[in-house]
């Protein structure tokens, strides 16, 4: 779970509360995004020093001792090797974060634009209700759908004299 699925809901009652909002939410996601991003750049930088000193300490050991390695060889030892398997890992959690902070940005991205959808609908008096018993958004609901299946029985029915 994310600190921000409290924040993600839009209350649809206090719309002009959630429009002034949205910019900071946007904001203070954009840069946990940032951040979690310069994190696992750093740790990918992390990764490439750690494979060359682990090279660097395979190929000086070879030579000590006078044996003689591929490239495979090399590679093969580097990727057993504990600190790079280390260095590794904390660049995959990394990478992790990062993607969840981009997933979340775009979550607040969307949310902008369904906000404008919302108001574009209250406008409009899709949420209005009208205290006499007039037809409200549930009743306009009830009436396409009577319609529709009016619709249908109608078509059915001629469908039924064909044959």
């Amino acid at each position: 779970m994310s600190e921000y699925d409290q924040e993600i809901k839009i209350d649809i009652n206090s719309l002009d509360q959630e429009l002034v909002r949205q910019p900071s939410l946007f904001l203070q996601v954009s840069q946990d995004h940032a951040q979690a991003v310069s994190v696992r750049d750093g740790l990918k930088e992390a990764v490439s020093v750690a494979w060359a000193s682990a090279e660097g300490r395979i190929r000086q050991e070879a030579a000590e001792e006078d044996r003689k390695l591929t490239e495979a060889m090399v590679k093969s030892e580097v990727e057993m090797d504990r600190r790079y398997r280390r260095a590794v890992d904390a660049y995959l959690t990394a990478r992790e974060a990062a993607d969840q902070a981009f997933a979340i940005k775009e979550s607040f991205a969307q949310r902008a634009f369904v906000l404008k959808d919302l108001c574009s609908l209250y406008v409009a008096g899709y949420f209005a209700t009208n205290a006499v018993g007039g037809p409200g958004p549930g009743r306009l609901k009830d009436d396409r759908r009577d319609a529709l299946r009016e619709a249908y029985r109608q078509k059915s029915s001629r469908a039924r004299r064909v044959l």
